[in-house]
């Protein structure tokens, strides 16, 4: 019964928010990650007199690690004509996203890893960030994001110079007009 005018938070290699706060922030401290950490919370007698006490309550709280998530074959810079590339993850039960827009297969699981299949010639052209992502039996969750650029096919064509063309669109030349001046597209320059 009654209720008390402050708390105070305590435990921990790490920090808290506000230790006066009772729903306070705790930011865990690297050391303690792969541990159990012990966290307490006082609440203090509100007016120091009569037969109330301080009351503590105590949490063990496990610090799980992330999962090391990484995947490989990935190019940095591929062209849009390229074959398609095979991606490998880490780990098995992940999934494979790309943004902006497309250019992945679904995941699926051979010899115990994850893979997906990247087809430069589905994906945007420029920038293109892969992530894989993986969630444990712990329930934590990490991904790695890498980025691949996708360089567009160089188109080329050429014209005959001063050649008339056909209905086809074909160019056209007398058979006396001798030598003919071929006109690459894009121009050498």
């Amino acid at each position: 019964g009654g209720s008390t005018t402050t708390v105070t938070w305590s435990g921990g290699a790490g920090t808290f928010s506000n230790i006066n706060d009772p729903n306070a922030d705790y930011f865990f401290d690297p050391s303690e990650i792969g541990t159990s950490v012990i966290l307490t919370l006082t609440t203090n007698d509100p007016d120091g007199a009569g037969p109330c006490v301080a009351v503590s309550d105590m949490m063990r709280v496990n610090v799980n690690p992330l999962p090391v998530v990484n995947f490989f074959n990935l190019p940095a810079v591929i062209n849009e004509d390229d074959i398609p590339v095979t991606l490998t993850g880490n780990r098995a039960g992940g999934n494979f996203t790309i943004t902006p827009s497309s250019g992945l297969g679904s995941t699926f699981i051979d010899n115990g890893e994850d893979k997906v299949s990247f087809d430069p010639g589905a994906a945007d052209l420029g920038s293109n960030f892969i992530t894989y992502t993986y969630t444990d039996v712990n329930g934590c969750t990490n991904s790695n994001t890498q980025e691949v650029v996708v360089n567009p096919v160089t188109s080329n064509d050429f014209n005959v110079q001063g050649a008339t063309v056909d209905g086809t669109g074909r160019p056209e030349i007398c058979a006396e007009t001798g030598l003919v001046r071929l006109l690459g597209i894009p121009d050498h320059t």
